[in-house]
Parts: structure tokens; C-alpha cells; sequence
């Protein structure tokens, strides 16, 4: 009988060992994943940039043909 309480701590003990350690593995995960999520600032300057671009195509095309017509 002591053998198996003995055996049943030994394997607690691996236990809380292992979810300690699987928590802090975890944690390190939310927090790349989270940065990742969070850094998209790029993309939205890149978007930014792409729309003033055609934005600043399109008013050029416009003045191009009112000057054609007149």
C-alpha cells in the first residue's frame, strides 16, 4: 500500500510539473499570437498608400478628360 501512494505522489508530482510547464508555454504562444494579431500597422499603411495612389489615379484620369473635351 505504500508503494502506491508512494508511486501516486511520484506521478502528482509529474503532473504539476508538466502543467506548470505547459502553462508557461502557453502563455509564451498568447503572447506571439497576440503580437501578431496587433502588428498589422504595415498593412494598414500599405492599404492607405494603395487607395491614395488610385484615388489620386482616378482624379488625374477625370481632369485628363475634361481637358479632352474642352
Amino acid at each position: 500500500m505504500e508503494e502506491i501512494k508512494r508511486r501516486l505522489g511520484k506521478i502528482e508530482d509529474h503532473l504539476t510539473n508538466h502543467i506548470t510547464e505547459i502553462k508557461k508555454d502557453v502563455t509564451c504562444i498568447k503572447q506571439t499570437v497576440t503580437k501578431i494579431g496587433t502588428d498589422v500597422t504595415w498593412l494598414k499603411k500599405f492599404f492607405w498608400l494603395v487607395m491614395g495612389v488610385s484615388v489620386t489615379a482616378v482624379i488625374g484620369a477625370v481632369f485628363g478628360l475634361f481637358i479632352q473635351i474642352k
